[in-house]
């Protein structure tokens, strides 16, 4: 059963943490004038929370790449696969409840979304924003990182030399994505300040790095990235620039009061192993 790490304490006050993300769920009445990025009162009906990609994820990340970047930048299915399978701990889902009339209905990945728990099958889990990353040995992104091993699921974990590289210093991030009708409201900061905490709080890393073009440069300087210079990386034409966040930058000053009012709001659930 998820787990509801916030806002629910006062509900709860024996500390026992049972709910999920259903028709219970607070409602954040306030949103739309915490945003200050709502333009109607549908946006009330926005029930965010964050929680770790698994495989089972697999077909709403796919849409909601295809949704979100042109076609040569996108991340194919086989290499979701891939990640989900082997570092599923170090991705990141921003997700919302949603039923059949709900705002992420007519979103790409609802017809992929699954409920969040049995109490409530109507309800849906809808991805509308992720964080894909594998791990790497390099201390900047390159052209090796962004691929996967043909033969990785025969493969001895820890000696690929592509994709994934057990024990890499470096999370490499590959996709920070937002379906486009959730764009310009402060989603994008909330799911990689959240992922960037996550990652300072775990201690697998001691960088992390991304590739940005120029007119997203700005976004992740803002977010505590700093700017390395234009990348070698040929992956979706070339034309990027290296963008690292360091341990000594883990502590992001996300500057938008929209962002960290949706960070103090926003929920956590995790599903236990299974």
């Amino acid at each position: 059963m998820p787990r509801d790490f916030f806002n629910r304490q006062a509900a709860d006050p024996g500390g026992l943490l049972t709910a999920s993300p259903d028709a219970e769920t607070p409602r954040f009445g306030t949103f739309a004038e915490q945003m200050r990025c709502s333009r109607t009162e549908e946006k009330e009906n926005l029930h965010p929370y964050i929680q770790t990609l698994t495989i089972a994820d697999v077909e709403s990340c796919v849409a909601l790449e295809n949704a979100a970047f042109p076609e040569q930048e996108r991340c194919s299915r086989e290499k979701f696969v891939y990640r989900l399978t082997t570092c599923p701990e170090i991705a990141l889902g921003l997700f919302s409840t949603s039923d059949s009339h709900g705002l992420a209905a007519s979103s790409p990945t609802f017809p992929h979304a699954r409920p969040p728990d049995s109490t409530h099958p109507a309800k849906k889990g809808v991805l509308i924003g992720h964080v894909s990353a594998t791990q790497s040995a390099a201390s900047l992104v390159t052209d090796e990182s962004m691929e996967m091993p043909q033969d990785w699921q025969s493969r001895h974990a820890g000696s690929e030399e592509r994709g994934q590289q057990e024990g890499g210093r470096t999370v490499v991030v590959h996709s920070v994505a937002v379906l486009p009708q959730f764009q310009r409201q402060g989603l994008g900061k909330t799911i990689l300040k959240a992922y960037v905490q996550r990652m300072e709080s775990s201690g697998i890393c001691d960088r992390i790095a991304l590739l940005a073009h120029d007119e997203m440069i700005r976004f992740y300087e803002n977010s505590g990235f700093q700017n390395r210079g234009k990348s070698e990386v040929k992956f979706g034409g070339g034309g990027w620039s290296d963008m690292v966040s360091s341990q000594t930058s883990f502590h992001l000053t996300l500057a938008s009061p929209c962002t960290n009012r949706l960070m103090e709001n926003l929920q956590v659930y995790e599903f236990p192993d299974s």
